[in-house]
């Protein structure tokens, strides 16, 4: 329920440049808020530690989880931090500690997890109900990767630990492979994210590489990729999001030659609000976008690429 002067509650935290955070005693002129309310990185879901944050969101159009290092006695250097901020540089979101009533806090560490594969779902496993616990467990899967529990250090992302992972009798993950490329829409201007599951043996991994640059390899040789079979799917439709996760339905698809491949057309939240929202989302006036947003796609595999 709301509360009245609720906003006294919580407190701003904000980061510092990334060559400024190791040195304590050197407090950066521009501090700058983790989540800005922009759609370039948005925020989910918060779950708070004694020592960490854990933040939930999504960035460049995937799923992501970001570990913030709280520290309980920085209240007089995150002071310092927004009254030497510049008050013209709107870039990156500065902040004046005349305009903030509530006290800020000033995260120690602000770290992105990753991982290998361009394409993947991730979220926490469940609620966290140990507010002192020291690591956190993930599940994490891909286009290619069957669903996997993983536990990892709140101080160190690099220490994993694999707890469990989904069994799919006779799978073998090395005769597959994903990439996630970026298809220009009738516009010239908006970037749609595309994924593509295959079996290795079906396209050739410099053809692949080669999808990522404005010119594929097979324009230049013919014989470097033959033109194969394309399932095409899409939704783009309430905000909801085609995440690249596991299915393996689509394994009697690829063993017969068959590339799988995801629009994330607009209609959907994969690249935030906007990309569901008027005026050049998917919804109510602009609806068109999302299918010619699928139409691209369509026309890029047959046309530009020469993958179908």
């Amino acid at each position: 329920p709301a509360i009245e002067n609720s906003e006294t509650f919580w407190k701003l935290v904000v980061g510092r440049e990334e060559d400024e955070r190791r040195d304590t005693n050197n407090v950066n002129e521009k501090s700058f808020a983790l989540f800005d309310g922009s759609n370039e990185r948005s925020l989910d879901d918060v779950t708070c530690f004694d020592t960490h944050a854990v933040a939930i969101g999504r960035e460049n159009g995937l799923p992501r989880i970001w570990f913030i290092g709280i520290d309980d006695n920085n209240d007089e250097m995150t002071e310092k931090a927004y009254s030497n901020s510049d008050d013209n540089t709107s870039k990156r979101n500065d902040y004046d500690a005349t305009s903030i009533k509530a006290t800020a806090v000033l995260a120690s560490e602000f770290e992105r997890l990753e991982f290998e594969e361009e394409a993947f779902d991730v979220e926490l496993s469940g609620v966290n109900n140990n507010f002192y616990a020291k690591s956190v467990v993930v599940v994490y899967d891909s286009l290619v990767t069957p669903t996997q529990q993983i536990s990892i250090k709140l101080d160190n992302l690099a220490h994993r630990t694999l707890l469990k992972e989904y069994d799919v009798p006779g799978y073998d993950k090395k005769l597959y492979s994903s990439k996630r490329i970026m298809v220009s829409s009738r516009d010239g201007m908006t970037q749609i994210p595309v994924d593509l599951v295959y079996r290795k043996d079906v396209m050739d991994e410099d053809f692949v590489v080669s999808l990522s640059s404005s010119s594929p390899s097979r324009n230049n040789d013919p014989q470097l990729h033959k033109p194969v079979p394309v399932h095409l799917y899409a939704y783009g439709a309430y905000g909801s999001c085609e995440e690249a996760e596991f299915g393996s339905s689509l394994l009697p698809l690829l063993d017969r030659g068959i590339i799988y491949a995801v629009a994330h057309v607009r209609g959907g939240g994969e690249m935030g609000r906007p990309w569901y929202e008027e005026p050049n989302g998917g919804k109510y006036l602009c609806k068109n976008n999302t299918f010619n947003d699928f139409v691209d796609v369509a026309r890029w595999l047959v046309r530009d690429a020469n993958i179908t």
